[in-house]
């Protein structure tokens, strides 16, 4: 297992440098052409061509994309056409990643996702996928927290990449709706802590986030169950 920090990737003693960088040009000329087309419709092509293009790059060079597979294909199609809103963020995420970091090229490689040991998340203690990017996902050698990355993780890198523009504005409007929701319940019924009323409406009720909770086998999460009566 490569350490945490090793570079950009951790396939520089595998395979020939040549080969990352025919691949990274390959596959960064397909997705800038893919977002160009995609987004012409919007006349924002030039937009389309760059942040697809620059995914592309960064994607082929760590060699990411599975090409022995649908998904692999499918997964870079998606995030140059669909899901480019959810690519922007990642490249954004990777800016702020980048140095501190600690890519987790074992968790990456042919795997469709950009893995980070930490990296930048907006909430402390939480792992976050934006677009192909997954930052915070801790230790790798603890068994928890690969099963976080590989099932709840890598679900939201799908979810973004399938369902497009509707994926940040379900969650945004959710959380605000929520986080209203959460406020009245608790101005009912006089529960002693607000940030959790809230917290439990706005994001643990939300459909993407239950849905990749139930795909982690961790529905209910531990702060919505009620504590077992002892004795």
């Amino acid at each position: 297992m490569p350490p945490a920090g090793a570079g950009a990737s951790g396939r520089g003693a595998a395979v020939p440098v040549g080969t990352r960088l025919l691949e990274a040009v390959a596959v960064g000329a397909a997705s800038g052409a893919l977002g160009a087309a995609a987004l012409a419709p919007l006349r924002w092509s030039g937009a389309g061509a760059l942040v697809a293009g620059a995914n592309g790059v960064i994607s082929g060079w760590r060699g990411v994309y599975d090409w022995r597979r649908a998904t692999g294909w499918a997964g870079a199609a998606l995030d140059a056409t669909w899901g480019i809103l959810g690519t922007a963020a990642g490249l954004a995420v990777h800016a702020a990643s980048a140095r501190s970091g600690g890519y987790l090229p074992e968790l990456s490689e042919r795997r469709g996702r950009h893995v980070y040991r930490r990296g930048w998340a907006p909430r402390r203690g939480f792992a976050f996928a934006a677009g192909n990017v997954i930052t915070n996902a801790g230790d790798p050698a603890r068994p928890r927290r690969r099963a976080l990355v590989e099932r709840h993780e890598t679900l939201h890198v799908w979810q973004q990449r399938l369902f497009g523009p509707v994926f940040p504005a379900v969650y945004v409007l959710w959380a605000v709706g929520g986080a209203l929701t959460g406020t009245a319940v608790w101005l009912v019924r006089r529960e002693p802590d607000l940030y959790r009323v809230v917290e439990r409406h706005a994001y643990y009720h939300n459909p993407f986030e239950r849905w990749a909770y139930a795909a982690d086998g961790n529905w209910p999460p531990p702060a919505l169950r009620r504590p077992t009566p002892s004795g």
